[in-house]
C-alpha cells in the first residue's frame, strides 16, 4: 500500500537523501535518464532538516520506505 504524507523523522529525511543520490544525473545511464528522468539537486542532511523545519516535505511511503518525494522550499532558502 502506498501512502502520501509529510516528513516526520530523520529516518525519512535519510531515505530522501538516498533516493536523491541514487537518481542524480551523473549516477544514471543515458537510457535510464531518457526513460525515467533524473534529479540535479543534491542536498545534505543539515539543509534538508532546516528546510523541513520550515515546511515539511511531501513523501510517498511504500512498505514503510520512502519511495518518492517533493521537497518544500520557502523563499528563505
Amino acid at each position: 500500500m502506498v501512502n502520501y504524507k509529510v516528513t516526520e523523522s530523520t529516518k525519512e529525511l535519510s531515505e530522501i537523501l538516498m533516493l536523491q543520490s541514487t537518481n542524480l544525473k551523473d549516477n544514471l545511464t543515458d537510457e535510464t535518464k531518457k526513460e525515467q528522468g533524473f534529479v540535479t539537486a543534491h542536498h545534505d542532511m543539515d539543509i534538508l532538516k532546516t528546510m523541513h523545519d520550515v515546511h515539511p516535505h511531501i513523501i510517498t511511503v511504500s512498505d514503510r520506505i520512502v519511495a518518492g518525494y517533493a521537497l518544500s522550499m520557502s523563499r528563505k532558502f
